[in-house]
């Protein structure tokens, strides 16, 4: 936001703003997890609206103001959603023999280093292009896989 001209309490306050919109997408993915017989399709859910959230940055020079009214919504709510849904996906999926097991690698592979790389990654992406289209459509296309597999993922089995 501040290599789009916007100030850096301008760009903190709406990273706060998604930040809080991801605990409302908690309770919702929450209580939606309890009442719908195939939580994939909460998980699909949020990773699709991260993926449209994000998917809205590389208009933000044309739309401005609108382009982070739909992304702020859009990816808070599904990032506060994935963080309900995906422990408790695995959790149904693999038991809880097998979820530390998984839940380590996901979140070492995923997080860690996902979370250190991938800035790397998205500064080389602007680096080498002047802009950070590109890794917003890396973004993505990784939440569409993720929504995608979400999407085919058989049934939870049940206690």
């Amino acid at each position: 936001l501040q290599d789009a001209g916007y100030s850096l309490e301008y760009a903190s306050t709406i990273t706060g703003i998604s930040l809080g919109m991801s605990m409302a997408g908690r309770f919702v993915a929450g209580w939606g997890s309890e009442h719908v017989r195939q939580p994939h399709s909460i998980l699909a859910g949020c990773l699709g609206l991260q993926a449209v959230g994000i998917g809205v940055l590389p208009y933000l020079d044309s739309l401005g103001f609108w382009a982070l009214a739909l992304f702020v919504p859009l990816f808070g709510l599904g990032y506060g959603g994935m963080i309900v849904m995906w422990p408790l996906t695995v959790g149904h999926n693999f038991g809880p023999q097998s979820f530390g097991a998984i839940a380590g690698v996901l979140g070492t592979l995923g997080l860690s280093i996902g979370g250190a790389f991938g800035p790397i990654i998205a500064g080389a992406i602007y680096d080498n292009t002047g802009s950070y289209d590109w890794a917003f459509v890396s973004c993505v296309g990784a939440y569409l896989v993720g929504a995608g597999a979400a999407t085919i993922a058989p049934a939870l089995r049940l206690a």
